[in-house]
């Protein structure tokens, strides 16, 4: 049984009057009921101090009906955002990260149930920890990310894989894997180790040549601070009531768990690609959207790389991202065929509740009631 959703709290048919054309007198030009109501929202999140720039894009029964951007990318060189601005996408990545892992499935060079020691070296002692158990984030391995001070002062530095997880190698696991769900960034950047070492490249050349290229995907990239990546937002975080420059965070700490750049338009076609069998077949996808399961039998409310769980009755696959001056969100609700992607660089609480705004006034449901 699927989970209910509050959209804005994650951390992912009847369009009412989306599809009306009203005058928008301020501009003189003819827009969507839809897009004045996405400008008011976002004006209103701008308004309040907590953003910098934030993109939306929306699509319903195959066609876009609004790629949008707000606010500014870069506040010192005064840029505006737009449709075609780049954000760190964070944890969105994961779901990149598990297709790749069922497309190394597909040509029958990984087995789901089987042992990750074949695959990756990372002991586990006495622990049995299968590939899917990563996907899962029923491991019980420990997260990198919640090591506290251990973790946090290695952020802004390059670091070889070997040095991350040195960090937890002599952690004892959270829980005897398959027992409990723990949402876990050392599973996931296993699973790009994991990509790594089958197909003999790196995990960001694997993304992009076998997943972005093939799609046109052309603004999804690998996020290296370094590369010149036109369009790129500037990250940022309140602080004391102001925006300041987000903290420096090296693109090798987040890898295969986080470490991904995109733009609205690129995510809503990733989206459609992925479950439409473009990506990968139809069987691995609903693998992908299938309730994952604990030892006892108990639903986690995930599968590989995608949440999932329903808004008011309708179902919903989604995921959200955190990284250091940046929050996304990526929704699909398959049974309405309503897609809603939000991407921000200021890591407020912006991109779930707007997310959950649009989702609710496309799906005709009530508002959240105000907290």
């Amino acid at each position: 049984m699927k989970k209910p959703l509050h959209l804005a709290l994650l951390l992912p048919l009847t369009l009412g009057g989306c599809a009306l054309s009203v005058e928008h007198q301020e501009a003189g030009e003819s827009v969507t009921e839809l897009e004045l109501t996405v400008d008011r929202w976002a004006k209103e999140f701008l308004d309040d101090g907590i953003v910098a720039g934030l993109s939306v894009g929306i699509a319903a029964n195959g066609e876009t009906l609004l790629n949008k951007g707000y606010g500014l990318a870069d506040i010192e060189q005064d840029v505006p955002a737009t449709d075609d601005t780049v954000y760190r996408i964070g944890s969105i990545t994961k779901q990149f990260t598990a297709a790749a892992m069922m497309r190394l499935v597909e040509s029958g060079q990984i087995d789901l149930h089987a042992p990750i020691g074949p695959y990756v070296d990372f002991p586990t002692g006495d622990h049995t920890v299968t590939v899917e158990q990563l996907l899962w984030h029923t491991s019980g391995i420990p997260s990198y990310t919640g090591l506290g001070e251990r973790w946090r002062k290695t952020v802004p530095l390059d670091v070889e894989h070997t040095e991350l997880l040195g960090l937890v190698l002599e952690e004892p696991f959270d829980f005897a894997p398959g027992a409990e769900y723990r949402y876990n960034n050392t599973g996931y950047y296993l699973l790009g180790m994991i990509v790594e070492n089958i197909t003999g490249g790196s995990y960001a050349d694997y993304v992009e040549r076998e997943l972005a290229a093939p799609l046109r995907l052309s603004r999804t990239h690998y996020c290296d601070e370094k590369r010149i990546l036109p369009g790129r937002a500037e990250g940022y975080e309140l602080v004391d009531g102001a925006l300041v420059n987000d903290d420096p965070i090296s693109m090798t700490q987040p890898f295969a768990a986080g470490a991904l750049c995109s733009t609205v338009g690129d995510l809503l076609r990733w989206q459609s690609a992925l479950a439409s069998g473009e990506v990968v077949s139809m069987e691995s996808y609903a693998r992908m959207t299938s309730d994952g399961l604990l030892s006892d039998g108990d639903p986690i409310g995930y599968g590989y790389g995608l949440g999932l769980g329903d808004l008011e009755g309708h179902a919903v696959v989604r995921h959200g991202g955190g990284i250091n001056g940046f929050a996304t969100m990526l929704v699909y609700f398959p049974e309405d065929d309503v897609q809603i992607t939000v991407l921000t660089n200021t890591p407020a609480p912006v991109a779930g509740p707007l997310t959950e705004k649009i989702a609710r006034h496309m799906l005709d449901l009530e508002p959240a009631a105000e907290e």
